[in-house]
């Protein structure tokens, strides 16, 4: 199928760009609000820096207004715009970057001055491509070299200056001290907190619906349910971890310590590795309906699933090693994530492959099957003259979903593992930055647990009528007993 953004783009603007903008949107706003009020009220002199921040706030705080209605219109599908709306927003966007209004006025005037179309899609390829080169350059390129060099420059002048006077012009050089803890409390507990409130709910319905609800069982539910008692499993580990991130309690059982780290990443490599499954399942479902392949068949369901559960086992068998050297050497009291575990170049080794064969190798598999499935119904349609997009989008929204919740914490995990490094020698300051980064993206990561009920329900329909069959029998027992 050789257009594809007829399925990608839109998921993509309606469940990434979208919340994206509200969020840039709620966090941002409010933060430059200030800076503009406290700049106008409250600052009785104003310096040569100051007019550089307040036309730099200013500016973002007028980009900031105009990311509501692209989030609304990126939700809800609006292709159509009001012309001088579309101007206005996309200059305001390219003003708050650089420019380009020109080309944008071109364009709506090609199109009936009815589709307002982002920056790369405007216009004829060759002069907008030159044209966004000389932007990048004059307006990233020029000013982030500007910015590198007067930071060199006043490295060099503050040097001087401690050589002289023997005072240090320079943070403190260890910024844990309040970065890590501040995140920990703030949002790691919370997020836990959270991810556990909504995730647990749907994925015990789920477990307890596959038990008690589905008279047979397919292929495609025993991978669902090994991923949903993963899901659950991992999901009772959260309120502990959140509990002490709260209250900053840094000395652990040590027990607990290795079960906790060995459920969480069993469950993170398990998912995308069920989900892949599930995905060549629904292809091989397509390709014999009447389900005469062998890995079709309940039996071949379970050997693969044990094969998968020993695979995982394997791939985090190392990481328990090193959590037990790693407590060993702080005396069996303090429970350290898994970029702060051990000699940096050894466990960045087997970071990077864990990241390959745990993620990369099964989220290439998922795409693959999302791409074969979509082969097969272009054939299917042309014939029968119906659609089967449904499978599909389902399929490639999983994939999209494990690409944006997995990549950030994978990449940070590496970056903060290779931070450590003696050789980078990085400033003690830096290598905190670096970690603080890789604390943000851990509840992405482990977001997936919480969202993968929706893929429960939506993958088989037998599942769905089979929850909604228990729930009338419980109503009219209910109703009997009233």
């Amino acid at each position: 199928m050789d257009n594809c953004s007829s399925v990608f783009t839109p998921l993509l603007e309606k469940y990434y760009l979208s919340p994206m903008y509200g969020l840039e949107f709620a966090i941002g706003f409010i933060g430059n609000l200030v800076v503009v009020l406290g700049y106008i009220f409250c600052l009785p002199a104003w310096k040569s820096t100051n007019v550089y921040l307040f036309n730099l706030s200013v500016s973002d705080l007028i980009f900031l207004c105009t990311l509501p209605e692209l989030s609304y219109n990126y939700a809800y599908n609006q292709k159509k715009f009001n012309s001088s709306l579309c101007v206005v927003n996309r200059y305001i966007l390219h003003v708050n970057l650089y420019s380009s209004i020109l080309f944008m006025m071109w364009d709506l005037e090609e199109n009936g001055w009815t589709v307002c179309r982002d920056f790369a899609s405007l216009g004829v390829p060759r002069v907008i491509m030159i044209y966004s080169i000389v932007l990048t350059i004059t307006g990233y390129v020029i000013p982030l070299m500007g910015l590198f060099l007067s930071s060199q420059k006043m490295v060099s002048v503050l040097v001087k200056r401690e050589e002289t006077r023997g005072k240090s012009f320079q943070r403190p050089d260890n910024c844990s001290s309040f970065i890590t803890p501040i995140l920990e409390r703030d949002y790691l507990s919370p997020m836990y907190g959270l991810e556990f409130t909504v995730g647990f709910i749907g994925n015990l319905v789920v477990v307890l619906g596959y038990i008690f609800c589905l008279p047979a069982w397919k292929s495609t539910n025993v991978y669902l349910f090994n991923l949903s008692v993963s899901d659950l499993i991992f999901l009772c580990t959260l309120p502990e971890l959140s509990y002490n991130y709260a209250h900053n309690l840094k000395k652990f059982n040590t027990a607990l310590c290795m079960i906790n780290r060995y459920i969480l990443h069993v469950n993170l490599y398990s998912s995308i590795l069920f989900m892949m499954w599930v995905s060549v399942d629904r292809f091989l479902l397509l390709c014999h309906p009447q389900r005469e392949h062998i890995l079709l068949t309940l039996k071949a369901a379970v050997c693969i699933t044990i094969l998968n559960w020993i695979w995982v086992n394997a791939q985090i068998a190392p990481l328990i090693v090193f959590i037990i050297q790693d407590l060993e050497e702080n005396g069996w009291t303090v429970c350290r994530d898994f970029a702060s575990l051990g000699v940096a170049k050894v466990t960045l080794i087997y970071s990077i492959v864990l990241t390959v064969t745990g993620y990369v190798m099964p989220l290439v598999a998922l795409f693959l099957a999302s791409q074969k499935m979509v082969s097969v119904l272009v054939k299917r349609q042309e014939v029968l003259g119906t659609s089967f997009q449904r499978p599909v989008k389902i399929v490639r929204s999983a994939a999209i979903m494990f690409l944006l919740l997995y990549t950030p914490i994978h990449v940070m995990r590496n970056v903060r593992l290779a931070s450590r490094l003696p050789e980078l020698n990085l400033s003690r300051c830096m290598v905190d930055y670096i970690n603080a980064a890789y604390i943000v993206t851990r509840p992405i990561g482990f977001a997936h647990s919480a969202i993968n009920p929706v893929f429960y329900f939506l993958m088989t329909d037998s599942f769905k009528e089979a929850l909604q069959d228990k729930w009338m029998q419980i109503k009219r027992v209910i109703m009997k007993a009233f």
